[in-house]
């Protein structure tokens, strides 16, 4: 395959010619074509997720490849260059010399460098934590509705807020008390050790709209349902419902989620989608807790989720 550099398409699905294959169409074509076609091998075998084996050092050419796809293929940056940091580690750990591994090499940092550009700083690719008031203000009125399954999206958005994995909870992992709420959360991404953690829900004054009171209806609700069967289940649009007992997917709340509470609070669900995303409301959670002068340290590890002290304070400091 050629080194020529990468350069991009136009509006008419044609290769612009550069100036070095001028005055050699035919090789400038047969180039192109060449680069076209292991462009489409490329995307044959990661839609097939069996990338092809290849000897170490791995070519320039081929990692190069590799990134371009991913970031022509992705709306977000974190692909390219998660892949770029492991093709690195994984020749570094194989005592590969540094001036021989491909991330290195001036053409892979041509690519990453102008995905850095088209889509880096994308906005749409910047999710917001969603505003306090903005998040009560629409529960408030889902919670007035007459409907149930309004009632129960209400509540997957309050404790969706207050950081809960709502997918890995399972109705053996709640216990209550008279003043408190337990869950186990098993796992989390944050949870370095993986000892999984207990988080607390205390009773608030608040009826039946208490975090603590709606976590209890949906436990009572549950009660048919084996002891490792997941809490909240398939969502069809209507109601909760078991389905081949698989947990509800976070982008089926979020959508419902979200169109509801832009609806309720008189806001457009498309235009502001692009803002908010499928972590909004946790990040939410956080960044109040984190602003909180009357907050311990303990209680905001516990509820973002970090074993890590310094991490936790990285993250205070940001926001």
């Amino acid at each position: 395959m050629s080194s020529s550099p990468l350069l991009p398409r136009d509006n008419k699905g044609t290769t612009p010619t550069c100036a070095c294959s001028r005055g050699h169409e035919g090789q400038g074509h047969h180039e192109w074509v060449m680069y076209a076609g292991g462009l489409l091998r490329f995307k044959r075998w990661y839609r097939s997720k069996t990338p092809p084996r290849c000897p170490l050092p791995a070519r320039p050419k081929t990692v190069a490849m590799y990134l371009q796809h991913l970031a022509n293929s992705s709306k977000s940056l974190s692909k390219a260059t998660s892949a770029s940091g492991m093709i690195f580690t994984y020749h570094d750990l194989s005592l590969v010399p540094a001036s021989r591994i491909p991330t290195c090499h001036p053409l892979v940092g041509l690519v990453r460098r102008g995905a850095q550009r088209r889509i880096g700083t994308n906005p749409k690719n910047r999710k917001e934590p969603l505003e306090y008031s903005f998040v009560i203000k629409g529960v408030y009125m889902l919670w007035h509705e007459r409907c149930a399954v309004r009632r129960m999206i209400a509540t997957l958005a309050l404790l969706m807020w207050v950081a809960m994995c709502l997918s890995s909870v399972r109705v053996r992992d709640v216990r209550f008390s008279e003043t408190h709420a337990y869950i186990f959360v098993e796992s989390r991404k944050t949870d370095q050790f993986r000892f999984g953690q207990v988080i607390d829900i205390a009773r608030a004054s608040l009826g039946m709209f208490c975090p603590m009171s709606m976590l209890l209806y949906a436990w009572v609700s549950s009660c048919g349902f084996p002891p490792d069967a997941f809490l909240f289940q398939g969502f069809d649009g209507r109601s909760m419902s078991s389905f081949n007992a698989k947990p509800v997917k976070y982008h089926q709340v979020r959508r419902c989620t979200f169109a509801m509470l832009f609806a309720a609070c008189g806001r457009p669900p498309r235009e502001l989608q692009v803002f908010y995303g499928i972590h909004s409301l946790r990040i939410a959670a956080a960044s109040v807790v984190a602003f909180h002068p009357e907050v311990p340290e303990h209680s905001f590890l516990q509820v973002a989720g970090w074993s890590d002290v310094r991490s936790s304070r990285t993250y205070r400091s940001t926001y």
